[in-house]
């Protein structure tokens, strides 16, 4: 499912309309492989699970004891069914199936706008499982990322392969290279970030250096609703954002999910945002002020666990 827009092709993650295949690697010796995370009992990312729908495998990140989140377009079909929908996660528990109970919308959701929608579940999650509280402070052009999802995969030269799965879980990194509230093509306004795939070297379509070869990353098929975190100098993940689409930014063509590629999500750090799901959350969902992380020019550790 694809649409184009004047400036930027962009393409739902949500294609649906035949079996397709997370989070993209870059060119070798990277590979698809390398971006998994392996060790769910301990690993910082717990809490991101598959969002399982009619629609096959997307993704959500808890929030709360019974709360998940995740982008709006994967859900909005069957808001009217929620029991078609499960969430899977994988922690020192093991793995849980979790029924969801209520779905909602966000009110001023319309794509690509406020594409965001809160799972209610039947039953609390594990206590193994993460809930991630959301960063108390703004999202800021320049800040790394860190993406994590349950979708296709494969190299940055060459785009997605094999299939997505709710039993792999991958993750990379990127920079934020704008904030925009409009996206070319698509009338109305909202809170976006926005990223391009830098290559090994060099820089991308919107600017910025690439964070290399084994970190940078963009989203791919089945990473719709998955979630961007900043990641403090305490290495405590915070939600900042919910990751919605990918974007073609050179030749004005739809996504191939390759470097020179980008990607574009929700801000949960914008008001707008944050008084919606204040009101959802009703005393349920944290947020934090984040730790200054080191620099994105500067050496710092990969969060992989």
């Amino acid at each position: 499912m694809c649409r184009t827009l004047t400036g930027w092709a962009i393409a739902l993650h949500a294609a649906l309309a035949f079996p397709v295949f997370a989070m993209m690697a870059g060119a070798p010796p990277d590979s698809a492989d390398a971006r998994i995370d392996h060790d769910a009992g301990r690993s910082r990312w717990s809490g991101v699970g598959a969002v399982l729908t009619p629609g096959g495998v997307f993704t959500g990140v808890a929030v709360g004891d019974r709360l998940v989140l995740t982008a709006a377009h994967v859900v909005a079909g069957v808001r009217k069914a929620p029991g078609k929908v499960r969430f899977v996660t994988r922690s020192a528990d093991g793995r849980t199936t979790s029924a969801v109970a209520s779905i909602r919308l966000h009110p001023g959701f319309a794509f690509p706008y406020d594409d965001v929608a809160v799972l209610e579940l039947a039953e609390s999650l594990p206590r193994g499982v993460r809930r991630y509280a959301l960063s108390d402070a703004r999202l800021a052009v320049g800040e790394v990322i860190a993406l994590v999802g349950y979708g296709r995969s494969g190299p940055g030269d060459q785009g997605p392969e094999g299939m997505r799965s709710p039993t792999t879980r991958r993750h990379g990194e990127n920079v934020v290279d704008g904030l925009p509230r409009r996206l070319p093509g698509a009338d109305g306004s909202g809170a976006f970030y926005v990223y391009d795939f830098d290559g090994p070297e060099g820089d991308g379509p919107l600017g910025g250096p690439s964070l290399g070869n084994g970190r940078e990353t963009m989203v791919a098929q089945g990473d719709s609703g998955s979630p961007a975190f900043l990641v403090g100098a305490d290495g405590e993940p915070l939600l900042v954002g919910i990751n919605t689409l990918a974007l073609g930014l050179e030749s004005r063509r739809a996504a191939r999910f390759v470097f020179g590629d980008g990607g574009a999500g929700i801000d949960l750090t914008a008001a707008r945002m944050r008084e919606w799901l204040v009101r959802q959350g009703r005393g349920r969902i944290r947020w934090r002020a984040p730790v200054p992380a080191v620099p994105p020019d500067q050496p710092r550790a990969s969060p992989q666990r």
